[in-house]
């Protein structure tokens, strides 16, 4: 990859548009950027690689942070490259995130980031991260961070890497060469050993509480082999066994207890059905006994239930009676339903009369109202009827008024045009007058001059003399009194500038005149214009007093206009009213007939109201001197108490034969349990129920003894059954995790770099010295260069000690006096070299590693100033074998001794203003 150009806009110090040009610094060999501190040499190389890859090249660089603090807000922030590859040219533009003035209204809005790539084929590429894949997949085939390693050498970074120490640069190279991974499986190798030792754990202090927890009877001839298992000094497989014996013996002792409960249940169940039924039976006599008992209170009430029966006849009398009076008043209710509905029909009426009357009084109120209103609105409407003639006049009065305000507001404004090109006529004479002057004076000096250039043509053709050459005027071949040329005559050449110098400035003097006499005959039409416009409002009139007469003329025209206006508004309202009343009179008109009309109707249904009412009073007056009640509401509160007489008779009668009935069924069923509790009682049984019972007792405490063995025998077992269980499956999980140990724990020990009598070094340390040494391979053959074959570097074999990391320090071989010692002994100008050359082999293995991709260009930054002449030409030579075979390497430096040694450069410079501003130098 080549840059071709590299157009930067609003983009870290650079204000405005920078564009470089860098096909002009050819295709291979050195270059230099140089220029002041700060000024923005290294964002070159942040702009290039934030156009391929939309980041920045160094960690403190972000890209939000390019938008160029000095750029006019309305200055757009971006980057374009055009770049060549195999060949082919690309162009890529991109822009940051940054806040920028909206198009329309005030404030700012945000800018969204965006990128474009342009292929050699013409397709376009739009969308940002598309752009980065296409740009790291199809065409460089090196990410982000691989580019920033090969194409820019950071000498501050690789001089940390030289010195540190082996975890730093385990640190460096973690992020270099992407070892995480080999890390990760480290700690998770260790982390894996740890969990499954403390699984190991966990299984035996579990195998250890289930033991603890074995169960054996006081008696039991294996509790002293219980008490050594517990206390952990029987094999697991011995207690599993031991376990085994107590759980057999306990179930033997569950059996032999079990026939002894199951006997004792057969005694109770025996005992229990004696007593139940010697029970039932003392309960049968006592309830015989009571039911005679209750027969016998029972007799006596049979005298008092045939006195209520022999008062029933009077009752029934009663009943009959008041049933009789219960038809006679019934069949009068009708007719007090008809006499109700009389009187409610007189009163509906009288009410319906008086709502009509009041309703007759308003219309006629009514009435009386519009015909007033009518002859109001008529008389109003009479004095309205030329409104809408008078308006009309009057806005033609108006329009005719703002035609002359427009008419004069032109010829002001033509006038304002005037005197605006009066402004520019007196500019345009002043520079007339300037140029007459400027052209004169250099007519004055080339005429001068070419008089004394004329003058001393003989001096000047005796200079071309030579003895014994013919004179080209006289034909002499001696000069004996040849002319002298006087020290100020003009030269040739002087002369043809002055005379053009004379030629240009009468050129612009006639370009003035001819501007001046343009605009004076322009001015001169525009004021005959203009005087000729005003006539028909100012009269005759001088160009001088036009405006101020313009300016009246439009003062009163103006204030009749607006006096129009007002007159127009309030025949506007009187139009409008009488529009109203126009709509509003027939509407009244109509209203009034209808208030009319409405009270005729109501006066005659008033008189048919009245005539009904006299009806309904009098069927009212008749039915109430026929009728035994008042009302129909008093004769049916006869009816309620005559129906209340009947009913306590009847419910009396129903009273006395309902306490005979029971009276009877009562003695019936005392005497039938009488006949079946006897009945019962023939098949009697001879039994003590105490005795009985404290025989049960007895059995059912022996039952309660035996059974609560059981339990205890019954928990021991399964106590032991769980323990048995438990350790057994615990130990088939150790004896796997144990096997899982040892294979896990020896890959983590040599991972991690913990095996005993071995160095400590660390897989990911391992993989990374791989690397370490073929970087030392390509970086030695530059420090050979640099080092007039003095120095290589070498990775050391071990440490110092076995106890502390190793795998990654550098020794350098000095091949003068055969010695090896730490890299970091070596001056500052060596340690520089030594930097350098691991920064350039580093560049070279990530491009191997790359699949042997090559970039065509490199930019090295800073730290030749540490080096003295000779260390400086070595370094040179390093560099420039870099460019073999077409590649261009660029310097980011501000050591003079690299201007004067490198021809092209890329010159950065602060302007005063702000910013910087950037120039080659080929």
């Amino acid at each position: 990859m080549r840059p071709i150009k590299l157009t930067m806009s609003a983009f870290g110090p650079y204000a405005g548009q920078t564009v470089l040009d860098l096909d002009r610094l050819g295709k291979s060999g050195l270059y230099l950027i140089t220029g002041d501190t700060g000024a923005g040499k290294t964002t070159i190389f942040d702009a290039i690689k934030y156009a391929l890859y939309g980041e920045a090249s160094g960690a403190n660089r972000e890209a939000d942070m390019f938008r160029s603090k000095y750029a006019d807000p309305a200055t757009p922030t971006e980057v374009e490259l055009i770049f060549d590859y195999a060949g082919k040219l690309y162009r890529v533009k991109r822009n940051p995130e940054y806040q920028r003035p909206k198009i329309s209204g005030e404030g700012f809005t945000t800018q969204l980031a965006g990128a474009e790539l342009h292929l050699p084929d013409g397709t376009v590429i739009s969308k940002t991260k598309e752009v980065t894949r296409y740009v790291t997949e199809e065409i460089l085939g090196v990410d982000k961070d691989q580019f920033s390693q090969i194409a820019m050498i950071a000498q501050g970074e690789f001089l940390k890497l030289l010195n540190a120490t082996t975890d730093d640069r385990k640190k460096i190279f973690r992020q270099l060469f992407r070892t995480q991974k080999f890390g990760v499986l480290q700690d998770k190798l260790k982390d894996e050993a740890g969990a499954i030792e403390a699984e190991c754990g966990r299984a035996t202090d579990s195998i250890k509480q289930y033991i603890s927890g074995i169960v054996c009877d006081e008696d039991d001839v294996l509790r002293i082999d219980a008490e050594r298992a517990i206390a952990g000094v029987m094999p697991t497989d011995e207690v599993v066994e031991l376990i085994e014996k107590l759980i057999a013996g306990d179930e033997e002792r569950r059996e032999k207890l079990d026939s002894r409960i199951e006997e004792a249940n057969g005694k109770i169940e025996k005992i229990t059905a004696l007593l139940d039924r010697a029970e039932r039976q003392k309960e049968t006599e006592e309830a015989l006994k009571q039911k005679k008992l209750e027969l016998e209170a029972l007799l006596p009430e049979e005298a008092g239930l045939k006195a209520q029966i022999a008062e029933n006849g009077e009752r029934k009398k009663a009943a009959e009676a008041a049933a009789e009076k219960i038809a006679r008043i019934g069949a009068e209710l009708g007719e007090y339903g008809e006499l109700d509905e009389a009187r409610a029909k007189a009163r509906d009426l009288s009410a319906l009369i008086s709502s009509c009357v009041e309703t007759a009084d308003r219309k006629a109120a009514r009435v009386d109202s519009l015909t007033r209103s009518l002859k109001d609105e008529k008389e109003e409407r009479e004095k309205l009827l030329a409104a809408e003639k008078e308006k009309a006049e009057e806005d033609a009065l108006i329009g005719a008024g703002r035609s002359k305000l427009s008419s004069v507001d032109a010829i002001l404004g033509e006038l304002s045009v005037i005197a605006g090109l009066e402004g520019e006529l007196k500019a345009a004479q002043n520079a007339f007058l300037t140029a007459q002057d400027e052209a004169r004076t250099a007519k004055n000096g080339y005429d001068s001059m070419n008089s004394a250039y004329l003058s001393e043509q003989a001096g000047i053709l005796a200079e071309t003399l030579t003895d014994g050459q013919p004179c080209p005027v006289c034909g002499s071949t001696t000069h004996p009194s040849a002319a002298k040329k006087s020290e100020a005559a003009p030269t040739r050449e002087q002369l043809e500038r002055a005379k053009e110098k004379s030629e240009a400035a009468g050129k612009r003097e006639s370009d003035a005149s001819a501007r001046a006499a343009g605009l004076i005959s322009k001015l001169t039409e525009k004021k005959t214009a203009a005087v000729k416009a005003a006539a028909e409002y100012v009269g005759e009139a001088e160009f001088l007093v036009l405006e101020r007469l313009l300016t009246e003329k439009r003062k009163e025209t103006a204030a009749t206009v607006e006096e129009h206006v007002r007159r127009s508004e309030e025949l506007a309202r009187q139009a409008a009213r009488k529009r109203q009343l126009d709509s509003l009179i027939p509407e009244n008109e109509k209203a009034l007939e209808a208030e009319r009309a409405g009270r005729a109707e109501l006066e005659k249904d008033i008189a048919g109201y009245r005539a009904e009412k006299d009806g309904a009073e009098k069927r009212a007056a008749s039915l109430t001197e026929k009728l035994s009640f008042k009302s129909k509401a008093e004769a049916e509160v006869e009816i309620e108490k005559l129906s209340a007489e009947k009913k306590k008779a009847e419910d009396g009668i129903k009273k006395a034969e309902d306490a005979v009935k029971a009276f009877k069924e009562r003695v019936g069923r005392l005497e039938g349990e009488i006949r079946g509790y006897s009945e019962s009682l023939k098949n009697r049984i001879d039994a003590d129920p105490d005795e009985e019972k404290e025989k049960k007792a007895a059995l059912e405490k022996e039952r309660a003894a035996v059974n609560e063995a059981v339990r205890a025998v019954s928990s021991r077992i399964d106590r032991n059954r769980l323990n048995r269980d438990a350790i057994k499956e615990r130990a088939e999980d150790l004896a796997v995790s144990e096997k899982r140990l040892a294979w896990v724990k020896s890959l983590s020990d040599t991972a991690n770099g913990r095996v005993p009598g071995k160095e400590k070094i660390m897989l990911e340390t391992y993989v990374q010295a791989a690397y370490f040494d073929r970087i030392l391979a390509r970086a030695n053959t530059r420090l050979m260069i640099m080092t007039d074959a003095q120095y290589d570097m070498k990775r050391r074999a071990e440490a110092d000690n076995r106890m502390s990391q190793t795998g990654l320090e550098i020794d350098v071989v000095d091949h003068y006096n055969g010695s090896e010692r730490s890299v970091k002994t070596l001056s500052g100008g060596e340690s520089f070299k030594a930097s350098l050359s691991l920064a350039l082999g580093l560049s070279d293995e990530i491009q191997s590693s790359a699949g042997g991709i090559r970039l065509d260009t490199m930019f090295v930054d800073e730290g030749f100033g540490s080096l003295d002449g000779e260390s400086l030409n070595h370094a040179m030579r390093a560099l420039n074998g870099l460019t073999e075979g077409n590649k261009l390497v660029g310097i980011i430096s501000h050591v003079e001794e690299l201007k004067e040694k490198i021809d092209r450069q890329i010159v950065v410079t602060k302007t005063k203003s702000g910013g910087s501003s950037v120039r080659i130098v080929e």
